[in-house]
């Protein structure tokens, strides 16, 4: 087939390294799926003092803890908009040109998150 006039054998075939043809970068549809936790404070009145022989407890049973976490706190998505009018803000006002591209990437990488799901508890 080939003559490999004193080459390593393969280096005058087509798999030879600069034989080799560049594949061209593409862009791809993807769905990103992230779980996030953090551990806060939150505070209420909905709980209700319980006695019993042994001492008394606290039982928070009736805290409606999503409601009062939004209450006080910013969801992940609620932060991601926050940080990019944040961020459309700082731009208006950047003059250096760098400065303002890594801007724009982060506000592009700000947008378009969803929230599929959030779930408060108590610890």
């Amino acid at each position: 087939m080939y003559n490999n006039y004193d080459y390593p054998w393969g280096a005058d075939g087509p798999n030879a390294p600069w034989n080799q043809v560049e594949i061209p970068e593409r862009e791809f549809d993807a769905t990103i799926s992230s779980s996030l936790s953090k551990s806060t404070t939150i505070e209420s009145k909905d709980y209700i003092i319980e006695e019993d022989p042994e001492g008394s407890y606290i039982d928070t049973s009736d805290i409606a803890w999503t409601k009062e976490y939004q209450e006080q706190h910013y969801t992940p998505l609620e932060l991601i908009n926050e940080f990019k009018t944040f961020l459309e803000e700082q731009k208006e006002k950047e003059t250096d040109k760098s400065k303002i591209h890594k801007i724009e990437w982060l506000i592009k990488e700000c947008s378009d998150w969803n929230e599929d799901e959030l779930e408060v508890m108590e610890d």
